[in-house]
C-alpha cells in the first residue's frame, strides 16, 4: 500500500467550530487558557480576518512525508499535493482556535496549520504553528520560505467528501 492510499484511509481528526469573532475575542480566550503567543503569531493574529458565518471545520492531521517523496517540498507544491488528495488549506483563524481547543496536545508535539501564508511586519510569509514544549502551550508562526519537511505534521481542512468545496471556493481555500 503506498503512502497516498494510507492517507485516503485516514479519518477526520477533529472538528472545530469557527465563526464571527474579533481578534480581541481570540486574544482574550488565549489569555484565559494561559497560552503563550509569540511576537510573530501576534502579528498574524492582527491580520486574521474573522469569518462572517459559523461553520464546522473537519480537520485532518497529515505527516508531510505522506504527500511527497524526498526530504522537503516548497509550500505551494506541498499544498497542491494535498489538494489532489481532497485536502484544503484552512482559514487562518483555525490556528488560534485550535490552539485554544487542543488542550491535550502531547508534550513536544509541533503542528503546522496549512493556510495561505500571511506576511508579517518584515514581509516574511508565515503560517500558524502550535507547540507544546514542556509545560507551555504556545501559538507561534513559521517562516514558510523553506517549505514542508518529511516529518512535519500539518493540519488541513478535510474535503475528501467534497462537502466543503463550495465553502472553500467562496473563501479561496485552494492551493495556488
Amino acid at each position: 500500500m503506498d503512502k497516498l492510499t494510507r492517507l485516503a484511509l485516514g479519518s477526520t481528526w477533529k472538528t472545530i467550530l469557527l465563526g464571527p469573532h474579533t481578534n480581541r475575542d481570540l486574544k482574550g480566550e488565549v489569555a484565559i487558557r494561559q497560552v503563550v503567543v509569540t511576537e510573530p503569531a501576534q502579528q498574524l493574529l492582527h491580520q486574521t480576518v474573522p469569518l462572517e458565518q459559523v461553520f464546522d471545520f473537519p480537520l485532518i492531521r497529515v505527516r508531510a512525508g505522506d504527500l511527497f517523496e524526498g526530504p522537503m517540498l516548497l509550500l505551494s507544491a506541498f499544498y497542491a499535493a494535498a489538494e489532489k488528495q481532497g485536502l484544503l488549506i484552512c482559514p487562518p483563524s483555525v490556528g488560534p482556535q485550535l490552539r485554544i481547543e487542543y488542550e491535550d496536545q502531547p508534550e513536544n508535539e509541533v503542528i503546522f496549520i496549512a493556510m495561505k501564508p500571511i506576511l508579517d511586519y518584515e514581509e516574511i510569509p508565515r503560517v500558524f504553528r502550535l507547540e507544546h514544549p514542556q509545560t507551555i502551550r504556545r501559538l507561534d508562526a513559521l517562516d514558510t520560505l523553506i517549505g514542508a519537511f518529511q516529518e512535519d505534521i500539518w493540519v488541513f481542512l478535510d474535503n475528501r467528501s467534497g462537502e466543503m468545496t463550495g465553502f472553500a471556493d467562496r473563501l479561496g481555500l485552494h492551493s495556488e
